[in-house]
């Protein structure tokens, strides 16, 4: 392939790679510069704290890039989440040279009309976004939250419908990909794993001392799983259970108030949120929706011990053959019970060997070289 130019439109900045869109465009960015690719990334600036650092060895250029507001998005009939990408600075950059460009997430797809004809391009889904929104609104408990959350997806449904149905969406989950062909109609739906900082497999045999559940906690969907498996769960389980990850609301600490055996660690850093996945016995992992992949599951798989999901959480995914399945409160808490007297083994951890090889980086780089 030699060093080729490819430009790499990122739907937020990369860093940190804190969440699971970040962490995909983190490490892809990283695995394809060493697939030899001369890397031209752009990115768009709207939250404080968030840049490009440590991408910077593995970049020929980096450029970022303003969102609009969401009145265009509304004039235009357009998601906001693509019409506020729409940049006609970003479209000349691009225009400058023939390279690949590579657009993360049906996020960056409104810039497709404003590009060169004939130039190879790959959009990134990350999700079915129409359906995530469905999905977010379904959980969203706040009037105006969930208004929006509706709008969009119905907009995104709409916008999806639109899309020439030969463009390229590289998908990250099996489920994504049967959607996009039979609801939507498109016809090149390469599945690309997502990339991501696990590569080995290093769940410790022996025993952990607690169950958890860990994710952003701000986000809606998350804060729902983790009240169902206080109220569902945990309630009437008195096993150690702690709940871990961003932003721990106060309304869901008071729910786990009431019991001594469960604990609440809010906004640990990255270190911290390692020792207490290490450490943990059993991983805890319910999900409300079927798009996307769980990142925090293929983070719990690959760095921990056993691991309990329904089967929303692994929907289109190669987990369904290491997490242990439950879908009632009853079935998961008999499966917590069980698990909680079995040592974590070298054997159970070899059985999550495809994980591996499925989610490689350095493989999928290749993959995505291919369409590029």
């Amino acid at each position: 392939m030699g060093a080729e130019h490819l430009h790499i439109v990122c739907l937020d900045a990369p860093a940190p790679a804190n969440y699971g869109g970040a962490i995909d465009m983190f490490y892809k960015v990283k695995a394809l510069a060493e697939s030899g690719r001369k890397i031209q990334l752009h990115f768009f600036e709207y939250k404080s704290g968030r840049s490009a650092k440590g991408l910077e060895p593995y970049c020929a250029s980096i450029r970022a890039y303003r969102r609009k507001g969401p009145v265009s998005s509304l004039l235009q009939g357009l998601p906001y989440i693509v019409g506020s990408r729409i940049n006609t600075d970003l479209a000349e950059v691009l225009n400058r040279d023939g390279h690949p460009v590579l657009l993360e997430g049906i996020h960056c797809a409104g810039l497709l009309p404003l590009l060169r004809p004939g130039r190879k391009l790959l959009v990134r889904m990350h999700n079915d976004e129409a359906a995530y929104y469905a999905g977010l609104a379904q959980n969203e408990p706040a009037l105006l939250k969930r208004l929006f959350f509706l709008r969009e997806s119905r907009q995104l449904a709409k916008y999806q419908q639109q899309l020439p149905k030969d463009v390229p969406l590289a998908c990250v989950a099996y489920n994504d990909i049967e959607v996009l062909r039979q609801q939507y109609g498109f016809t090149h739906l390469p599945f690309i794993p997502s990339f991501t900082p696990w590569q080995t497999l290093e769940g410790s045999p022996g025993r952990g001392t607690y169950c958890l559940y860990q994710g952003n906690l701000e986000v809606a969907e998350n804060m729902e799983a983790a009240r169902w498996l206080i109220r569902e769960v945990f309630a009437f389980l008195p096993l150690p259970f702690v709940v871990a990850g961003k932003n721990i609301p106060e309304a869901l600490v008071q729910a786990g108030a009431p019991f001594s055996h469960i604990r609440f660690v809010s906004n640990p850093d990255e270190a911290a949120m390692e020792l207490l996945l290490r450490e943990a016995h059993i991983n805890v992992l319910p999900s409300f929706n079927t798009t996307g992949l769980k990142l925090k599951m293929l983070h719990a798989l690959f760095a921990g011990r056993h691991c309990v999901a329904n089967g929303a959480g692994v929907a289109g995914t190669a987990f369904d053959s290491a997490a242990e399945i439950a879908e009632t409160p009853e079935a998961f808490r008999a499966c917590v019970q069980a698990l909680w007297e079995i040592p974590f083994t070298e054997e159970i951890r070899e059985r999550r060997r495809r994980l591996a090889d499925v989610y490689n980086n350095r493989k999928n780089a290749e993959a995505l070289n291919a369409w590029l």
